[in-house]
């Protein structure tokens, strides 16, 4: 069974997201990221967004009454599928993702 297929059967991926995860896995596993933020950051700094347009995107937060637009973030299964994998953690701002656009629909 190939690494694409265990990630697909393991989070119930389709085959594009588990070949993107995979990549971004395999891409990121050697940056030694604490937080979920310096994921983010790498991949809006660096333009990588093509790279992952199915799994990556802009997350529509929400914390209290402010909303803002947080770009190179990812879906609500995606981005627990990376922090467990990753071992990466979130600041616990308190702010809530309440909307996902893929990079592949922009």
């Amino acid at each position: 069974m190939t690494e694409v297929s265990r990630l697909a059967i393991k989070y119930q991926l389709t085959r594009i997201e588990a070949e993107e995860l995979l990549a971004l896995l395999q891409d990121t596993r050697n940056q030694n990221f604490t937080y979920s933020s310096e994921l983010s950051s790498y991949i809006t700094d660096n333009n990588l967004g093509n790279l992952y347009p199915n799994i990556s995107g802009i997350v529509h937060m929400k914390q209290e009454i402010d909303e803002w637009d947080f770009k190179g973030g990812f879906n609500k299964k995606t981005y627990a599928i990376i922090c467990k994998e990753l071992n990466l953690k979130n600041k616990n701002s308190g702010a809530q993702a309440i909307g996902f656009t893929p990079y592949s629909d922009l």
